[in-house]
């Protein structure tokens, strides 16, 4: 039941994300190896953060650090690294949406395995746990990724040089840190700033994949 509701959530939002991708549609082989990529980079940031919080900074800002650096640096950037690895020299990010459509696959396939060692932990996991994370953590994953990948897509299909792949780091690595820091304040206010602040992660990300759907070269005018 627990593993269901691990995977459940991150299945709605590929869908979701492959019905999106709708003039051209990617193989489903390489979607796959999309996901498999981002369960696998699960790995390189469970051990990166690991060393990370033996920092004596990660004990005098806890909140901030944990915030930016352990959760949204250290997540972002190794998954803009699978991100770059996956489509380097690849023919098939042929429409600006791609980078999008192929960052939230990464994005989720981490999402699922973090889902799966949250729930399963024997102090951290468990129904509630399980419930949270499908209604907050999977579609943030997702939303962040939809930035890294407009910007990823700018880079890499339309050649627009090195400055929009930092911007595919920094954008998501910005929205994640802010998402995780407003949750972790842990103040009786904290929903009057994380309610808009969700909301306009979704206007964010819709407004960015309708953006790059617009200039696809596959669109029938």
């Amino acid at each position: 039941m627990l593993l269901s509701v691990a995977i459940a959530p991150v299945l709605i939002f590929l869908i979701f994300m492959f019905v999106k991708d709708r003039y051209e549609k990617e193989p489903l082989r390489l979607l796959a190896t999309g996901v498999l990529y981002g369960f696998y980079s699960a790995v390189p940031i469970l051990l990166i953060d690991i060393n990370l919080m033996q920092f004596e900074v990660a004990k005098k800002i806890p909140i901030l650090f944990s915030s930016f650096i352990t959760s949204a640096g250290n997540e972002e950037l190794t998954k803009l690294i699978f991100l770059y690895f996956l489509m380097f020299k690849n023919k098939e990010l042929n429409e600006p949406v791609d980078g999008i459509v192929y960052s939230v696959f990464i994005s989720l396939g981490f999402a699922a395995a973090e889902n799966i060692i949250y729930i399963f932990d024997s102090r951290l996991g468990g129904m509630e746990t399980a419930l949270s994370r499908a209604i907050l953590s999977v579609p943030a994953h997702g939303l962040f990724a939809s930035s890294m990948g407009y910007y990823f897509g700018i880079y890499h299909y339309m050649q627009k040089g090195a400055f929009y792949l930092a911007l595919a780091f920094l954008s998501p690595w910005f929205l994640h840190g802010t998402f995780n820091f407003i949750l972790l304040l842990e103040t009786e206010w904290y929903l009057l700033l994380f309610i808009p602040y969700v909301i306009f992660l979704w206007v964010n990300a819709l407004v960015k994949i309708k953006s790059h759907l617009y200039l696809s070269p596959f669109k029938k005018t």
